[in-house]
């Protein structure tokens, strides 16, 4: 269980149709994970992401970009098959003119603002990365357990956790 799994869910092809609702998130699986960091100060994702049960919507294959601070980008080690939940906040649509090889839609997510994702490599435990937290008061609400380790960088208003799930 973890922080992001009470967030309702907005389907890739809304994503598409209607814009980005912050309010929601995505969840899924990365297929392929670009290490862009000393290049480009960014790391791309190709995911499928699950419609919410019960639409009868299609999976959805698209790219997401990350493009954040560098303290940030090497906290997040997402990797080819992490199952994932990411929240919408921040997340900038920028549909394209064709649809990008592997992909099924013609769009791409962009996150330059901020990120609150959370993976799980198989047969490993849940990591969470939430750069929106910004103040000593907002990273107190989160337990600390004496199974996990749990470090809080409020200079750069991040908050990463590794945790026994």
């Amino acid at each position: 269980m973890g922080p992001l799994d009470d967030v309702p869910e907005q389907s890739p092809y809304d994503i598409y149709n209607k814009g980005v609702d912050e309010s929601k998130c995505i969840a899924g699986r990365c297929k392929l994970v670009w290490d862009l960091k000393t290049a480009l100060k960014k790391v791309e994702a190709l995911v499928l992401v699950l419609p919410p049960v019960g639409t009868g919507q299609p999976d959805g294959v698209f790219k997401v970009s990350f493009e954040l601070d560098d303290e940030a980008l090497a906290a997040l080690n997402i990797s080819p098959s992490d199952e994932f939940r990411l929240s919408l906040r921040g997340a900038k649509l920028e549909k394209l003119k064709n649809i990008e090889k592997l992909c099924s839609l013609s769009m791409r997510l962009v996150f330059s603002q901020g990120v609150h994702v959370q993976w799980k490599r198989p047969g490993q435990t849940l990591l969470t990365l939430n750069t929106w937290i910004r103040t000593s008061t907002e990273a107190s609400i989160f337990s600390i357990k004496k199974n996990s380790t749990e470090a809080i960088k409020l200079r750069y208003g991040l908050y990463f956790r590794y945790g026994r799930r």
